[in-house]
């Protein structure tokens, strides 16, 4: 292809802001950014689509389907439920090429765009310990694939699964990682270690007036304490208007993701003070003391979530459930019951790690893939029982892959591709006319590389500084000088130029 062909152009300084490897993307003419959103030029798309083919040749393998576009989870349950009946079907693997939608909380250029093109993986069993081993060979086949493209990625857990983000302070989207280990996690979902259970003995349980401290800070200011030593009661309402009760820790702030994980509820809103009351409980003055509590989540009385931070204290503070009065020497399980105890406090930057113990830190950054468990499926067994399988789908995001390539390189440097990915297999740089150029580059196209010759009426310094930007493998010059000298020049990243004739370049590429 001749650049006078080429839709798109290069750019000597680009726009302010798009987010990650943005300024590289458009002056190397590879993609135009919006504020939100991404449009891949020609060379861009070429990146892409080489690394969709680099991507299937290091995943594992698998049946090629065809899915529509969609979340990265739509489509893929409803398929294992209407193909697999029985055993003999199972294990499978399947791959899909798809445009998916990202459900970015924060939409921005290539890292984080609306809609993306994605390679997804799929793996089904009829068991939990073959969908971990497929998982984990997924898994290690991206990594691997990531390291060898020289791709900082790091594995960050996301609630429902695992997923792969590159950290970037240009993003919005919040993780916390512990400098200590490898731990990472989007801080929605992030873990932390609440302390070892407090072995003081419990002190009785005993009222305490404390009129007007509605807040866990009036309460803790009026009673001279820390707010650690304090039990926060949170209620919300289900989209049924069911009341839901959250107690934890008194420092500590509900997380909604994982409390809608926990209770496999969405749409959560804060609890009219009517229905609070209805409860037993006191708006300002609650606590799970003395109301009727479900021991089940299907039993009758209030559901009530207590965060794993409740039984690691002793003798706090609580609402007696009466106006301008709490408790003291509260204690769990002596004093108070819950439906179900979980992780349901959200994560803070210098919370301990909770695998190390370490101060966990506030990150910024992009996934660039995911791997996400699918609901189960119905077949039959060998004695014809019904039994429930298992799925579970990877998905590499491509776009937010080619903003975590350019991320890596200097935008203000020519950029170093890994072969099998790069724009262009070779820039030629046209100084003077060749006869035989057209022939040549015919040839080296129909073997499927990817060629660019620059013949434009410009100085031969705009031609060298375009090669540069766009990043191809090989620079190839036609020059008086090399072709008095019997070739072409050839120039590769880190190396000293070399004249070799266009045979002996047509074999290096």
């Amino acid at each position: 292809m001749r650049w006078t062909d080429l839709f798109g152009r290069t750019l000597r300084e680009a726009g302010p802001g798009g987010g990650p490897g943005a300024e590289l993307a458009q002056r190397a003419a590879l993609a135009r950014l919006g504020a939100d959103d991404c449009t891949l030029l020609p060379l861009g798309q070429r990146v892409v689509d080489r690394i969709l083919v680099a991507l299937r040749k290091a995943l594992p393998a698998a049946e090629a389907i065809g899915l529509p576009p969609g979340a990265a989870t739509d489509g893929w349950g409803a398929l294992l439920a209407s193909e697999v009946q029985s055993y003999r079907q199972l294990p499978t693997s399947l791959i899909a090429d798809r445009w998916v939608r990202t459900d970015a909380e924060h939409p921005l250029g290539l890292a984080a765009p609306r809609w993306t093109r994605a390679l997804q993986w799929l793996s089904a069993s009829g068991g939990s310990t073959p969908a971990e081993e497929a998982r984990d060979r997924w898994s290690q086949a991206l990594e691997g694939w990531c390291q060898a493209a020289g791709l900082a990625v790091h594995r960050a857990e996301r609630g429902e699964g695992d997923g792969w983000a590159v950290w970037h302070p240009d993003c919005l989207e919040a993780y916390l990682a512990c400098p200590a280990c490898a731990y990472a996690a989007a801080r929605a979902a992030a873990r932390f270690d609440r302390g070892q259970p407090d072995r003081t003995s419990p002190a009785p349980l005993e009222p305490v007036a404390t009129p007007g401290a509605d807040t866990i800070r009036a309460l803790a200011e009026q009673l001279g304490l820390s707010t650690r030593q304090t039990l926060k009661a949170l209620f919300l309402s289900t989209p049924d208007n069911e009341l839901i009760a959250v107690i934890l820790r008194g420092d500590l702030e509900v997380s909604p993701q994982k409390l809608e994980r926990v209770l496999g509820q969405r749409g959560l809103v804060p609890a009219d003070e009517r229905l609070i009351r209805a409860a037993g409980a006191e708006p300002g003055f609650a606590s799970p003391i003395g109301l009727k509590v479900r021991a089940q989540p299907n039993d009758a009385g209030l559901w009530v979530v207590g965060d794993l931070s409740i039984p690691a204290g002793a003798n706090y503070v609580a609402g007696a459930n009466r106006p301008d009065t709490h408790l003291t020497g509260v204690n769990y399980p002596r004093d108070f019951v819950v439906t179900s105890l979980a992780d349901v406090a959200a994560a803070r930057a210098g919370d301990p790690c909770p695998e190390c113990h370490s101060p966990l830190e506030g990150r910024t950054g992009f996934w660039v893939a995911r791997w996400d468990p699918l609901p189960g499926f119905s077949y039959t067994d060998e004695g014809g029982r019904a039994q429930q399988g298992e799925g579970r789908v990877g998905t590499a995001l491509l776009i937010p892959l080619l903003a975590a390539l350019l991320t890596q390189q200097d935008p203000q440097r020519a950029p170093s591709w890994p072969a099998e990915i790069a724009p262009l297999d070779a820039y030629v740089v046209v100084l003077t006319p060749w006869e035989g150029l057209s022939d040549w580059v015919a040839a080296l196209e129909r073997r499927g590389l990817a060629v660019l010759v620059d013949g434009r009426a410009v100085s031969a310094g705009v031609k060298f500084a375009d090669a540069d930007l766009v990043g191809a493998r090989l620079r190839i010059t036609v020059s008086k000088r090399s072709l008095a000298d019997g070739g072409v020049e050839v120039l590769r990243a880190g190396e000293s130029p070399l004249v070799v004739s266009p045979e002996q370049a047509a074999a290096l590429l």
